[in-house]
C-alpha cells in the first residue's frame, strides 16, 4: 500500500530527470554547433541558459570558458573554469583551460601549477604539453618552454601550434638562427 502512494511520486521525478537530460542534451548539441562556427557569444549566451545543477552544465561552462579565450576575456575564462573544476575536480581539458586563463592574466605561477599537475596527470595529452611549455614561455623562461616544446615536436611532429610556440619561444630567447 506504501508503494502505491510513492510509485506516482517516483514516476514524476524520472519525468523531470528525461525532461532535464533531453533539455541539456539541446543546449549542449546547440552550444557545440555555435562553438564550432566560432558563434563564441552565441555559445555564452547558452550556457547561461543552462542550470548549472544539471549534469550536462560542466561541458556547457567549459565551452564558454574556451569561448571566453577566444574573445580575450581571461579572467570569465577562469570563472568557467574553475566551476567545471568544483563538479568535476579530475577534468583535464578545464585544468588546462585554467592555466591558460591564468597565464593570459599574467597569474604565471598560478598558471604553472594547474598546467604541470595537467601535464603530470596525461603526460601523453598534447594540449597540456603545449599549454605548459606556452605557460613558461611567458613566464620568462623561454630556454625551458623550448626543451618542453622540442619534447613535445618529438612526439608529435605534425603538431603545427607546437610548431609556432617553438619558433615564438627560440625568438623570445634570442636564438634567431634557429
Amino acid at each position: 500500500m506504501k508503494i502505491a502512494r510513492v510509485l506516482p511520486a517516483l514516476l514524476l521525478v524520472l519525468c523531470a530527470a528525461r525532461a532535464w537530460a533531453a533539455e541539456t542534451d539541446e543546449l549542449l548539441k546547440a552550444a557545440s554547433g555555435a562553438f564550432e562556427a566560432a558563434q563564441h557569444r552565441k555559445v555564452i549566451e547558452i550556457a547561461a541558459e543552462s542550470d548549472a545543477a544539471r549534469e550536462g552544465a560542466p561541458k556547457l561552462l567549459y565551452l564558454a570558458g574556451e569561448s571566453r579565450l577566444v574573445l580575450g576575456e581571461p579572467a570569465e575564462a577562469e570563472a568557467a573554469f574553475r566551476a567545471v573544476l568544483q563538479k568535476r575536480p579530475q577534468a583535464q581539458p578545464a585544468r588546462v583551460g585554467l592555466g591558460r586563463a591564468l597565464s593570459l592574466q599574467g597569474k604565471h605561477e598560478e598558471a604553472l601549477v594547474e598546467l604541470k599537475a595537467a601535464a603530470k596527470a596525461d603526460p601523453k595529452d598534447p594540449a597540456a604539453q603545449r599549454a605548459l611549455a606556452q605557460a613558461v614561455v611567458a613566464a620568462d623562461q623561454a630556454a625551458e618552454g623550448t626543451k618542453l616544446l622540442e619534447t613535445l615536436l618529438k612526439a608529435q611532429p605534425t603538431d603545427v601550434l607546437a610548431a609556432r610556440l617553438l619558433v615564438e619561444a627560440r625568438l623570445k630567447a634570442g636564438e634567431v638562427e634557429e
